[in-house]
């Protein structure tokens, strides 16, 4: 469905000119360490305690066994539709924020550079799915959750800086691959800005598909 409608829902960001795009990276790296790389976190224990508290549902048996496994390495999950393969990428995403906090706990003293808070991106084929999955992120962990689908109601997502904007005040950005292909291909994101990365439904790829074309391009 994203591939029919890719003129509609992706962001015009090759409007852009290379100039505008270089003073943005360059003001960018500028300011980093008050933005991406930004410790704001006034209570690490806290909201460690409020994330783990958040999750709806306890996990079955498989998808705890599946979750221990696959949060160590690359994983393709297979699963039926509705067996709950949106809540192992949950407990994935939780995984991450804990080890996160649990740092900062266990020795805040000793850490000498400002420690990078996660970056999740959580990527969607079927726009229509986009706010679904967004909710279901966002109510089993409590953190802050932004959508980037190209085009809204309102006006098209086709600056640098609101899109670092979205970037710096969420957790997890929930988008359709083709945005996210674009924005890699031409600078507005680094596959070093992405902690970790689902794609969900990932049989629908084919040799031509985003996924496909990410993970090729800029991540073997």
């Amino acid at each position: 469905k994203s591939n029919e409608s890719s003129d509609e829902h992706t962001i015009n960001l090759y409007e852009l000119t290379m100039k505008l795009k270089d003073e943005h990276l360059s003001r960018d790296n500028n300011n980093d360490n008050n933005n991406t790389y930004n410790n704001n976190v006034i209570d690490p224990q806290r909201e460690l305690n409020e994330m783990k508290s958040k999750l709806t549902k306890k996990p079955r048996k498989y998808q705890q066994l599946i979750f221990e496994k696959a949060k160590h390495s690359n994983s393709i999950i297979f699963l039926e539709t509705g067996k709950g393969k949106t809540l192992i990428s949950i407990l994935i995403i939780i995984e991450k924020y804990e080890q996160y906090f649990l740092q900062l706990i266990s020795s805040p003293s000793s850490i000498t550079l400002p420690l990078k808070r996660p970056k999740v991106f959580f990527l969607v084929c079927d726009i229509a799915l986009l706010t679904q999955q967004m909710k279901a992120i966002e109510t089993n962990t409590g953190l802050k959750v932004g959508i980037l689908k190209g085009k809204s109601s309102k006006k098209t997502k086709n600056d640098y800086n609101e899109f670092k904007d979205l970037l710096n005040a969420n957790d997890i950005i929930v988008a359709i691959p083709d945005i996210i292909y674009k924005l890699l291909s031409i600078g507005f994101l680094n596959m070093n800005e992405i902690d970790l990365l689902i794609f969900d439904e990932c049989h629908h790829c084919d040799s031509n598909h985003s996924y496909n074309l990410i993970m090729n391009d800029f991540y073997f």
